[in-house]
């Protein structure tokens, strides 16, 4: 008989739930990151950006947080419609505004800078070491 408190016999056992909570949480409650008459104003206001604008502060306002809660907000509506509770109100608002050329035009942008002025500017900075360490 082992009377050490800590022995297996005396422990009591903890059964990890967390996982199981999420699941129930996720199939009886809906997450709001923005509002659906938010997310209308922001996609009303959406517009493309030309590659010089890439990086300036309306750019990163509207892109780089507006976009990314619309963003974050279908992501959380999507996984609400496999239990039918949530409509997808920020797709439908994309698709009523006429936006998602607009978004697609400014992903083209974005890229081309990250190519174009980006792969430059390293390129330079890399020719400007090179010199520096002759």
């Amino acid at each position: 008989n082992n009377n050490n408190p800590l022995s297996a016999g005396s422990l009591t056992q903890i059964k990890d739930v967390h996982d199981e909570e999420i699941t129930t949480a996720t199939s009886t409650t809906t997450t709001t990151i923005i509002s659906q008459i938010e997310a209308e104003s922001i996609i009303d206001t959406l517009k493309a950006f030309e590659i010089k604008d890439i990086g300036t502060s309306e750019f990163m306002q509207m892109y780089g947080y507006h976009v990314e809660r619309l963003t974050l907000q279908a992501h959380a509506s999507a996984q609400c419609q496999q239990y039918g509770r949530e409509d997808e109100y920020v797709i439908d608002a994309l698709l009523t505004y006429d936006k998602v050329s607009i978004l697609v035009k400014t992903l083209i942008a974005i890229e081309s800078w990250r190519i174009f002025v980006l792969r430059s500017k390293n390129e330079n900075q890399n020719q400007n070491d090179d010199n520096n360490n002759n």
